[in-house]
């Protein structure tokens, strides 16, 4: 019998608890630069002007699919109310969609699914129609009439072709935040 050392990393517990504490954070911190940069005044036409936030709501959704216990439903919600501030709409419109995007996520989250980008793209284009049907509905009991849904329609298209790059980033991130492995010492191997 002969004893081999394990390969693996080393990691004292004191840096495990470091990194699962930093790790904790990402998903939020990578959703408030990213709203944050997205608000900024990019002089979008009317045509586009849901592009930003439905460009955030994505994040919610991937991170939320991914690690749905790193990713609270009151972050989602601040963040919501920031851009309804920075954009000038009424005061909670983002952060109900958000929520309600939030939710479904957590609900796509519950499914048995290995969440590779291409089955998290599969399951926001739907959530992101009925959120669009549902921004469209607010905005018209809003101002109290119908109103066009076209600059929503090309919102929701040019957000569908960011996506991609914001679900393979977050999935990116996400695998980076596994823990490290633990020493075990020597592992004794058969002889």
């Amino acid at each position: 019998m002969s004893v081999k050392w394990n390969k693996s990393p080393t990691a004292s517990a004191a840096e495990v608890r470091s990194y699962r504490s930093w790790t904790f954070f990402v998903p939020g911190l990578t959703l408030l630069v990213f709203a944050l940069l997205v608000t900024l005044p990019w002089g979008l036409g009317p045509e586009l002007t849901y592009v930003p936030p439905l460009l955030i709501l994505t994040m919610v959704f991937a991170w939320t699919v991914r690690r749905p216990t790193l990713m609270p439903g009151l972050l989602v919600f601040l963040v919501g109310v920031t851009v309804d501030v920075v954009t000038a709409s009424p005061l909670g419109f983002w952060a109900f969609l958000f929520l309600c995007g939030y939710a479904i996520a957590l609900h796509v989250a519950r499914l048995d699914f290995n969440w590779r980008a291409l089955v998290i793209l599969m399951a926001y284009i739907p959530s992101s129609i009925a959120i669009a049907v549902v921004a469209w509905g607010l905005t018209s009991a809003y101002f109290g009439q119908p109103t066009d849904w076209t600059p929503l329609y090309e919102s929701v298209k040019a957000s569908w072709l960011v996506a991609p790059l914001l679900v393979f980033v977050t999935g990116w991130i996400s695998h980076r935040m596994t823990k490290p492995a633990k020493s075990h010492g020597p592992t004794q191997a058969q002889s």
